[in-house]
């Protein structure tokens, strides 16, 4: 899986960007993967698995890429979450870039 599948993912409208929305597809059972860049803080760290901890889904997963290239990707200015709420394309990332 490489960068532009994210934007390929957001134009289908398959994807939450950014901690607050990110969590709230987890708290609405819609997320099927959290995505944490590679640099991720501590803080969103622990939120991030506060919010899926006890949940068969979603999985979360540490991506390849820094929050400033899945930014510059997806047009945004910062993105420290990501949650995928398409199965397909979740099972494709689980596939690719493994999951906890």
């Amino acid at each position: 899986m490489n960068l532009s599948t994210l934007g390929l993912m957001r134009r289908a409208g398959a994807l939450e960007i950014g901690q607050d929305r990110a969590l709230e597809a987890v708290a609405r059972n819609h997320a099927k993967v959290l995505i944490l860049p590679s640099d991720y803080t501590e803080r969103i760290s622990k939120s991030a698995h506060y919010a899926v901890e006890g949940r068969k889904n979603p999985k979360l997963i540490v991506a390849p890429w820094t929050n400033a290239e899945i930014s510059a990707t997806l047009g945004v200015a910062s993105c420290n979450l990501l949650a995928v709420t398409d199965r397909g394309f979740a099972d494709s990332i689980l596939k690719e870039l493994g999951g906890n």
